[in-house]
């Protein structure tokens, strides 16, 4: 009688554990986070370059990106932003980074570009610095340097093709071989 019983416990044995562990998995999926068709609040910036040029990309507001160039040989820095409304570039802002990082014209220089995501909050008006900074490294010296588009939200909400043009602002910079700081 013991044969019988065993195999139907085993069976009601395993189909309670299924049960649980089939509970545990519906229950994780619950979480906001994970469910189909809702965004997870993901944002994605890359960056690619060689010792002659760099590119990134990096969020100027909640509507429009930033493509980032670097030239590496000149040390010009452009921000070129495409319209919403019809997929062309509308705006483009630029700086020279040689004398920020306090570089001359050497052929020793090699320059690294990131971007990195920034809330500016004691600003007001209609001007405010873009949602990205973008870190602009001279890796032979050392020196570093951060900087802001300076943005007008209204400006993509028209998306009005023309130019509009302006200068990349520098917030700081610094460097990574300083004796005081290391």
């Amino acid at each position: 009688m013991l044969k019988r019983i065993y195999p139907a416990l085993k069976i009601c044995v395993g189909i309670v554990f299924g049960s649980i562990c089939t509970l545990f998995i519906v229950e994780s999926f619950r979480s906001e986070s994970v469910k189909i068709g809702i965004p997870l609040g993901v944002h994605a910036a890359t960056s690619a370059g060689n010792d002659s040029f760099s590119v990134a990309t990096g969020q100027i507001d909640e509507n429009v990106e930033g493509l980032f160039l670097l030239d590496g040989v000149t040390g010009d820095l452009t921000c070129n932003v495409i319209s919403i409304f019809n997929g062309k570039f509308f705006a483009r802002m630029h700086r020279n980074v040689l004398n920020d990082l306090d570089l001359d014209d050497d052929k020793n220089i090699r320059l690294l570009l990131v971007t990195g995501m920034w809330n500016f909050r004691s600003q007001s008006g209609q001007m405010r610095p873009s949602d990205s900074l973008i870190y602009v490294v001279d890796s032979s010296s050392g020196n570093y340097a951060a900087y802001a588009v300076p943005w007008n939200k209204l400006v993509s909400n028209k998306g009005r093709q023309g130019s509009h043009i302006g200068e990349i602002k520098l917030l700081d910079k610094g460097t990574s071989r300083d004796s005081v700081a290391n």
